[in-house]
């Protein structure tokens, strides 16, 4: 069986539109049709219920940055070996980590305080796999046809 044949038909679908909406350009730039998610949510969801989602994620990763560095000069100030702080916010199944330093040199800057800040992503659900198995299908046709 193949990688291809293992994609879920849901996950093939929706790429086989979005390529349809799709153009490669000069120096390999890929466009995407601008509205395509909006038109293609899952049935019951609206866009303002993504807008208010995406609101609320966007606030988060400032919300631990904020409460993460209010604890973590503190912590820095009272142990003088402590060189980073780390904090981590479960979001569905996403996840949100802020690690503060208590110094970050940059080229000839030092600054206390930097807070470096990363949204993670994870599949789970129906399409846990998906990507996973795009990613072997891509890599198997450039070996087949480059």
């Amino acid at each position: 069986m193949s990688k291809e044949a293992s994609i879920s038909k849901a996950t093939r679908t929706l790429a086989d539109s979005l390529r349809d909406g799709m153009t490669v350009g000069e120096k390999g730039q890929i466009s995407t049709p601008a509205d395509f998610a909006e038109k293609n949510l899952p049935e019951g969801l609206t866009l303002e219920q993504v807008k208010l989602l995406q609101d609320y994620r966007d606030q988060l990763p400032a919300a631990l940055t904020l409460a993460a560095g209010e604890l973590a000069v503190p912590a820095f100030k009272a142990d003088k070996n402590l060189v980073e702080a780390n904090a981590s916010l479960a979001f569905g199944s996403d996840r949100i980590n802020a690690t503060v330093l208590r110094d970050y040199v940059n080229g000839k800057e030092t600054a206390k305080g930097h807070v470096v800040v990363a949204y993670e992503t994870n599949a789970v659900g129906n399409y846990k796999a998906d990507l996973g198995l795009a990613l072997s299908h891509v890599r198997a046709l450039a070996a087949k046809e480059l």
